[in-house]
């Protein structure tokens, strides 16, 4: 048979299926998302990806805020102190990431811990078998203690920045949009 007698017929029809099963494993590849929250509002784009990735994935997804607590001798009392600080601190932005995730349909849990950042991050990561971790570029997300998150984390970590973020989600009066509805 000629080249010109197959115009307009797949070569490989077989290839098509494998392409849909690649594409399939790829997507159910993550199932546990862990976004780490700051306790500032510009941590959006975190959780914005977070939430379309597991709703297109059907992952989990935990929020994440830790109070970073100092390595210095402190009484008791101070770390307490500074814990209720941080959950204070904290309460608005896990609010306002679940009532996001609400409206988008995807279930997520929160909490709020306190430690090390890092070393917090990373238990948290082994004992909850995560596999995607989420962060934003903006605010304190990538000072010192998320950059060793993100050398040393044993799953992929995705820097959520907002050009990135809206490439995936759509622009933000989108978003506002659909969220009103």
């Amino acid at each position: 048979m000629s080249l010109a007698g197959l115009k307009g017929q797949s070569l490989l029809p077989e290839r098509r299926h494998e392409a849909k099963d690649n594409a399939d494993r790829a997507i159910a590849m993550f199932r546990r998302i862990l976004t780490l929250l700051d306790p500032t509002p510009r941590q959006q784009f975190a959780v914005q990806y977070g939430v379309k990735l597991a709703r297109t994935s059907g992952a989990e997804v935990h929020l994440i805020g830790v109070i970073a607590l100092p390595v210095v001798e402190t009484t008791i009392d101070e770390v307490r102190e500074l814990e209720d600080q941080g959950r204070w601190a904290f309460q608005s932005v896990m609010r306002q990431a679940r009532e996001y995730a609400e409206r988008e349909g995807q279930p997520v849990t929160t909490e709020v811990l306190a430690g090390p950042p890092a070393s917090t991050v990373l238990r948290l990561v082994a004992a909850r078998s995560v596999d995607l971790i989420v962060i934003s570029q903006e605010g304190h997300a990538l000072d010192h203690e998320w950059r060793q998150v993100a050398r040393t984390a044993p799953c992929p970590v995705f820097v959520a920045r907002k050009a990135v973020v809206e490439q995936s989600t759509g622009p933000a009066d989108h978003r506002t949009a659909r969220s009103s509805e």
